[in-house]
């Protein structure tokens, strides 16, 4: 007997001879998953599968049996995708899906409505000719169709190449020299990357812009005002190579940490002798951004900040540069520009302050200055360990406010509480802690210390104290903090070979100190 899924059917059974006089029978079914059976024989299909339904007499225990299939039927079909625009030549795939998944006959033929446009074998579609036509696909059980409209054209033949023409210098300087105040002259250099010097003597001292269109969103812009008058210029290579890879990825890391990176070289070598603006693509996921420009000094191996600018909306920046180098544009939430006046460009700690800066450890003493002169007091030196530590809650400690002259609401009272619960810093024997005291390099090697203590850093490296003349002048319980951020290149001499260990730290030098330990020991 076969049945559709929910479909019953009642068996009878005969008992031999008739006058028997117990007619009385147990029906089971030996897979009730499948079909059940009641005591009036009834059959109810539940799924997919067979199964023995047996009928037993109770006199006599003698037993007839039906084998029961039942099946699930059919219930739609579906096409995916349910319309194609081919090209004469082209195949495309279709999936016909029955309904529902665990029907028992998934069966389907394939028929094409017009054969010269379209044909179809085992749902996989050819393009025959230029048309329409329609594809169906039909079930053998239950006869549900579905359809997919096909539309087949002529394959596109584009027109012959013709290069693009490469610029024509002599009109591009006939149209500099009859530019008026506030124009902007476009050059498209259709591949050419080379540009003759005389152009550039042609706007020199004027209100005339040049725009180098280097094609793919990346150009040059020259303003006239910025290029130097009575002055020669040789022909120079303008070629943009982005998405090299010539600088070490650690370098580029060690400004802000694993961000977005993009690194170019320009063909030119050396100084332009004007000031120009880049413009290039850096993704439209990134609109809203900054991109910060670094110059490489291949030499000792770091990156000089040069300027920064925001991603637009279309992905691109535009950046100044005076000088050809290698580059990399690093892509942060915020400018790297520092906003200190008092933070000159060049300087030997200029890099050490942005490092700081941009990694919250240290902030500015007001919002325009630095003061990298200015001495470190107590209370900064151990502000910048709570800041390099995230500025963890302590509030559920037990602190027990012991310094008489600490503020718990002052500025660095938190700072202070946290660096006598981890032994990075403690008071004095009269109960004090004197934060606005000035801290000396000693002191400031002994927290170094013992913050990297309290972090389980390696404690193991010591440095040649003997080379110093005034080695001797380190006080006793300074020396293995000394030796230690000696070793690690942390504190060093100054230009006259001594270690001045009772001189005090001025804010510029803890910027480098801390640079250099984060880079060193933190990130390690």
């Amino acid at each position: 007997m076969t049945l559709d899924v929910n479909e019953s059917e009642t068996l009878t059974a005969t008992i031999t001879p008739s006058n028997a006089t117990d007619q009385d029978v147990a029906w089971s079914s030996n897979n009730e998953s499948v079909a059940t059976v009641d005591q009036n024989g009834e059959v109810n299909a539940v799924a997919p599968g067979t199964a023995n339904i047996t009928v037993t007499t109770q006199d006599g225990d003698k037993t007839a049996t039906c084998a029961v299939t039942v099946t699930q039927p059919v219930t739609g079909v579906s096409l995916d995708p349910t319309s194609l625009s081919l090209f004469t030549g082209d195949t495309a795939t279709l999936t016909a899906t029955v309904q529902p998944e665990n029907a028992t006959n998934k069966a389907v033929t394939w028929a094409s409505s017009n054969p010269s446009v379209a044909t179809v074998q085992d749902g996989t579609v050819t393009a025959k000719g230029a048309g329409e036509a329609t594809i169906t696909v039909k079930t053998v059980d239950g006869g549900y169709t579905a359809t997919c409209a096909v539309t087949v054209e002529k394959p596109y033949t584009p027109p012959p190449y013709i290069p693009p023409s490469k610029p024509n210098w002599t009109s591009v300087a006939r149209k500099l020299a009859n530019a008026q105040p506030g124009d902007t002259v476009t050059v498209k250099m259709n591949g050419e990357t080379e540009v003759p010097g005389d152009v550039w003597e042609t706007i020199a001292g004027r209100d005339v812009t040049v725009i180098l269109d280097m094609g793919g969103n990346v150009s040059w812009t020259v303003d006239g005002n910025d290029v130097p008058t009575a002055t020669h210029f040789a022909d120079m290579d303008f070629g943009v190579d982005r998405n090299t890879t010539g600088i070490d990825v650690d370098v580029i890391n060690a400004i802000t940490g694993e961000v977005s990176s993009v690194q170019i070289t320009l063909a030119h070598d050396g100084e332009f002798g004007f000031t120009l603006t880049l413009t290039a693509p850096l993704g439209r996921e990134n609109a809203g951004r900054w991109a910060n420009l670094y110059h490489y000094d291949e030499e000792n191996e770091i990156l000089n900040y040069e300027t920064s600018g925001e991603i637009q909306e279309d992905g691109t920046a535009s950046l100044k540069m005076t000088h050809a180098s290698q580059y990399a544009i690093i892509i942060d939430e915020q400018s790297h520009e520092l906003p200190f006046t008092d933070v000159g460009e060049g300087q030997w700690y200029e890099s050490a302050v942005r490092y700081a800066y941009l990694h919250d450890i240290m902030e500015g003493m007001s919002a325009t200055t630095f003061q990298p002169n200015g001495t470190l007091s107590r209370a900064m030196a151990v502000q910048i360990f709570y800041n390099l530590e995230g500025q963890p809650d302590i509030s559920d400690e037990n602190l027990g406010y012991p310094y008489e002259d600490v503020n718990a609401q002052a500025w660095y009272g938190d700072a202070v509480y946290w660096a006598r619960l981890t032994g990075v810093a403690t008071g004095y024997g009269d109960g004090t802690f004197q934060p606005t005291d000035s801290i000396t390099r000693q002191e400031f090697a002994q927290m170094l210390y013992n913050y990297a203590k309290y972090k389980g850093y390696d404690l193991s490296a010591e440095g040649d104290l003997s080379q110093f003349p005034d080695a001797g002048s380190i006080a006793g319980w300074a020396e293995t903090a000394m030796s230690w951020a000696n070793g690690n290149q942390l504190i060093n001499g100054h230009d006259d070979g001594t270690l001045e260990p009772g001189g005090t730290t001025t804010r510029a030098q803890a910027a480098s100190i801390l640079m250099r330990f984060d880079q060193n020991l933190v990130e390690n």
